[in-house]
């Protein structure tokens, strides 16, 4: 599971590493934040996956009001619904529609295999050593 936010506007971090843990223990996967994140260095350290639009070292204590579980949430200008899924990275955030997904999982399979031939071939040309990002099965 995944918790998405919409800060709506709220200025500070409500995100950060106690609460990245906290969720984590509890089987949480990861948060997507439109709005602000704390403790940086130390999710990234405990290697908890948070992605946010900003970065902040104030707390939102007593600006933000509970919302609501298992809802659409329109986080950074993408509707987000229960059961969509969430893949993100270095590079972003993806949403994949629940209704598309397998769709787009067999699209996203074939542009990976080809991805990993062609950068096969460059890898072999450039004498480099296969990485990780090489393999088939990640």
């Amino acid at each position: 599971m995944v918790v998405v936010i919409d800060m709506e506007g709220i200025v500070g971090g409500i995100w950060g590493s106690e609460i990245a843990m906290n969720m984590m223990i509890r089987g949480i996967e990861g948060a997507v934040i439109d709005g602000a994140c704390r403790d940086s260095y130390e999710t990234n350290l405990e290697k908890a996956n948070v992605f946010c639009t900003q970065r902040t070292y104030n707390h939102v204590y007593g600006r933000a009001r509970g919302g609501a579980r298992n809802i659409p949430v329109h986080c950074a200008g993408v509707t987000v619904k229960p059961g969509d899924i969430i893949c993100a990275d270095d590079d972003g955030v993806l949403v994949i529609p629940y209704e598309v997904a397998e769709d787009v999982i067999k699209f996203a399979r074939l542009q990976l295999e080809e991805d990993i031939a062609t950068r096969s071939s460059h890898y072999e040309k450039l004498g480099f050593e296969p990485d990780a990002t090489l393999e088939r099965n990640r």
